[in-house]
């Protein structure tokens, strides 16, 4: 799962991988130039997964956009922790 609350930029997964007991998410911001407050939620199938533990890594890549205008400022620090959904480690029984 990988979310992201209510905020004034798209967002985009870029890819999703995993190898062994790791899951890499990479998502991208898409900055506009407009008004619009959207809120993303994504389930990704893993398939069939084994017991044990699964790292979890969200790996932020460069902001795209706006189209046209000042290009957008990189989401960093607190104001990321607290939109974007964090590392985690899932454990299957």
């Amino acid at each position: 799962m990988f979310y992201c609350y209510e905020y004034g930029r798209y967002v985009r997964l870029d890819n999703v991988s995993q190898s062994g007991s790791k899951v890499k998410i990479r998502y991208h911001f898409i900055a506009h130039n407009t008004g619009n407050m959207s809120t993303h939620f994504a389930l990704i199938p893993l398939g069939k997964m084994s017991a044990g533990t699964t790292q979890v890594e969200i790996e932020q890549l460069p902001t795209e956009g706006p189209d046209w205008g000042p290009k957008a400022a990189e989401v960093r620090g607190d104001l990321l922790r607290s939109l974007v959904c964090e590392p985690t480690t899932l454990v299957i029984r």
